[in-house]
């Protein structure tokens, strides 16, 4: 994710400056069929663009790929689809990282301290009731083999 410049901002020497004048912008949300009509909007497939292309993603996101007129429609091509892929990667970690909240589980930053005091509670259960909570012994179900 690039940094954004602001107006009376002074840019330090690794950062990139895009002029946003000449920026193709593909509208919010944007799918595979729009990528796949950029070449040809672009002027063709070999076409080298001056300005950049800024991809909208629907929560306010962009990413700016570069053209500065050295880089062919066809690559811009192919860094849009590893953009958008990219994107959807991790919004599907987003969506993985907070199914525990939404089916009511401990939140991942906690497990770790539930799961110590489960630990320290089942060994306090058991040291008050030695006889009717016996320790379990490895491999052995509760079934005798006679």
């Amino acid at each position: 994710m690039g940094t954004v410049i602001f107006p009376g901002y002074d840019p330090a020497p690794g950062d990139l400056l895009v002029p946003l004048k000449g920026v193709y912008t593909i509208r919010p949300g944007t799918t595979v069929r729009d990528i796949d009509d950029m070449t040809h909007r672009l002027g063709g497939r070999s076409a080298k663009p001056q300005g950049a292309i800024s991809i909208s993603h629907g929560n306010k996101d962009v990413t700016i790929i570069p053209a500065l007129g050295v880089t062919e429609a066809a690559e811009l091509q192919e860094m849009a689809y590893a953009v958008l892929e990219k994107r959807k990667q991790r919004n599907q970690r987003e969506w993985l990282a907070g199914w525990r909240e939404r089916n009511g589980l401990v939140p991942r930053e906690q497990f770790g301290q539930a799961l110590g005091n489960a630990l320290q509670e089942r060994v306090e259960q058991h040291k008050r009731n030695p006889i009717s909570d016996p320790a379990r012994q490895p491999g052995y179900t509760g079934r005798r083999l006679y």
